[in-house]
């Protein structure tokens, strides 16, 4: 199967760079255009239609998520690239959406290849790329929302709903504020992977099983390290290496 891809970078040298990379390893994937800017980007994306748009965060004037604004999201691909981890990366690692960070070499774009085909099958982009857009527009608010792969795809969670994130096994299990059996998220990202995903000072690491929300903790009890007893009813051991950072970061509240 052939797929169309249009890369928008305002840095030409950048964009020859990928042409060069994609038509020598990835004959399937077919530039049909190169933009610079992003009127030109909305202009060339909505006429062509591409399944994937490499596209540059920082395009001087405007960004790549101005051009989301204004473009069918449906049925196409986004793989952001960008110079510098800017602050504007946390809202994509949110919303599960591929980057590659410049300079990039063969092994990461094909990485980025590889997700990109698993998730244009699953028709799985167009919801991603949504929910950055709300992420982007409310960075940091209660509305800001995560993407957690799943069996069958991914689920969006509001991140002030997190009540603890523990281990199990292989795999990772999210309680949230959800009523009923739905307040439990199985997950294959380990607890540091959502721990560096969520980058917020709610979240805390008593034990390296467990990372918790601050914001549910219901009671405290004295001990070697202690115990924690979150709202939920769970009852969590402190570390005693970390009961001093336990402590200063609860002062921070």
């Amino acid at each position: 199967m052939s797929y169309s891809v249009i890369i928008v970078d305002d840095e030409l040298q950048h964009s020859d760079y990928l042409n060069r990379l994609l038509r020598a390893n990835f004959q399937n994937f077919k530039v049909i255009s190169t933009c610079t800017n992003v009127s030109s980007a909305i202009a060339e994306i909505n006429a062509l239609k591409p399944d994937l748009v490499f596209m540059d965060i920082m395009l001087h004037p405007g960004t790549g998520f101005d051009v989301l604004e204004k473009i069918n999201l449906d049925s196409m691909g986004v793989i952001f690239t960008t110079s510098h981890e800017s602050y504007s990366l946390r809202a994509i690692k949110l919303s599960a959406i591929d980057y590659l960070l410049k300079p990039y070499g063969l092994e990461d774009l094909s990485g980025a290849i590889d997700r990109f085909l698993k998730t244009y099958e699953a028709k799985l982009s167009s919801k991603n790329l949504k929910q950055l857009i709300e992420n982007i527009q409310s960075p940091k608010s209660s509305s800001e929302k995560v993407a957690l792969p799943v069996a069958n795809g991914y689920r969006f969670i509001q991140i002030n709903e997190i009540i603890r994130i523990e281990t199990a096994g292989s795999y990772t299990v999210v309680y949230t504020t959800t009523e009923g059996a739905a307040n439990q998220i199985v997950t294959n990202k380990s607890i540091k992977e959502c721990e560096d995903l969520l980058d917020d000072e709610r979240f805390f690491i008593p034990h390296r099983s467990h990372l918790i929300n601050l914001n549910y903790i219901k009671a405290y009890e004295k001990g070697d390290g202690g115990t924690i007893t979150m709202d939920d009813g769970s009852i969590i051991e402190l570390s005693r290496r970390k009961k001093d950072e336990f402590f200063d970061r609860m002062k921070k509240l």
